[in-house]
């Protein structure tokens, strides 16, 4: 963490930066005593709201710092500042790699990219053809996000199956959901291979129960959910929705927030609500679960527009 508090304070020096906020994620709020002794010349706010990716960056100081997530829009004076995690053990990969088809995409995150070059020549001298590509919104080679697949989708057709490297079945799931390829995973924290076909079956499964209860409500009042994160506004969208809710007969009400939360939606009753913000909100059942809320695309698959589920990845 030494070296990414010398990075922010090499930028605050050159620019001269003064109040400045660091968005970090929970998981590494444990270094915020040691970032802001470093950072002792400067006035370091460290902000505790939940910070979703780089689509939601703040913006009310000189700077802001966002650890942990990579760039995907210019945003004047948000600088994005890597954080690696070490590899620790690659031993069960290695054990598992025969079971492992012949032509394999790999993906990761951000945390991971460096060692990309090293997992391909890994897998090459076990005999395993490997294809990787860069998105457009990605800053290493095979870098996904948990809403953007492009890597995935370019190499897609050459490919039998997806290794995913990273920790976690999120990313994973979402994987499954834009491919119609076998995913692997390969934890090489918790040095943990596994596979993610029956969370990926268990989420279409309980999507499709989420677009049978919208159709069982009166379909008179839909909420549209808009979030003012700078990058999960997507008014466009529920400009469009607002347009085919008109279409069914129904009334439209569009809900701008920032942090999307359950107990936003007490007392609005709406028959459902339509998510323009990131797609993966409706990842937590449990939390949303005394509300019925779509995506996009499960709102159209409702109203007959489109017959087969997909899922929605952002970009």
């Amino acid at each position: 963490m030494r070296e990414i508090s010398k990075r922010i304070r090499e930028i605050c020096e050159s620019k001269g930066f003064k109040k400045i906020l660091i968005q970090i994620p929970e998981g590494l709020r444990i270094y915020v005593d040691e970032i802001c002794n470093e950072l002792s010349n400067f006035d370091v706010f460290i902000s505790l709201d939940p910070c979703y990716g780089a689509c939601d960056v703040k913006r009310d100081f000189d700077a802001t710092f966002h650890i942990a997530h990579t760039k995907i829009f210019e945003c004047e004076n948000v600088f994005f500042i890597d954080y690696f995690q070490e590899v620790r053990s690659l031993n069960n990969l290695l054990k598992f790699l025969d079971e492992l088809p012949k032509n394999i995409g790999i993906v990761t995150t951000a945390q991971f990219g460096y060692f990309m070059n090293e997992l391909k020549s890994i897998l090459e001298k076990s005999g395993k053809v490997v294809h990787i590509a860069k998105g457009k919104y990605s800053k290493f080679p095979g870098q996904i996000f948990g809403c953007y697949f492009e890597p995935a989708r370019i190499v897609e057709k050459n490919v039998d199956c997806f290794l995913f490297f990273g920790t976690g079945k999120f990313h994973a799931i979402g994987l499954g959901l834009i491919t119609n390829k076998p995913i692997y995973c390969f934890d090489p924290i918790l040095d943990k291979f596994f596979t993610i076909k029956n969370d990926v079956e268990r989420y279409i499964r309980r999507r499709l129960i989420e677009i049978s209860r919208a159709k069982n409500t009166d379909m008179k009042r839909i909420g549209i959910i808009i979030s003012s994160k700078p990058g999960q506004k997507r008014i466009g969208t529920a400009l469009k929705l607002k347009e085919e809710i008109k279409r069914i007969g129904a009334k439209p009400f569009f809900l701008y927030m920032d942090d999307i939360s359950p107990d936003k939606l007490v007392g609005l009753n709406f028959d459902f609500y339509i998510n323009t913000a990131c797609p993966r909100l409706v990842d937590d059942y449990e939390k949303f679960k005394e509300f019925i809320i779509l995506n996009p695309n499960e709102f159209y698959m409702l109203i007959g527009k489109i017959d087969k589920y997909y899922f929605e990845d952002y970009f």
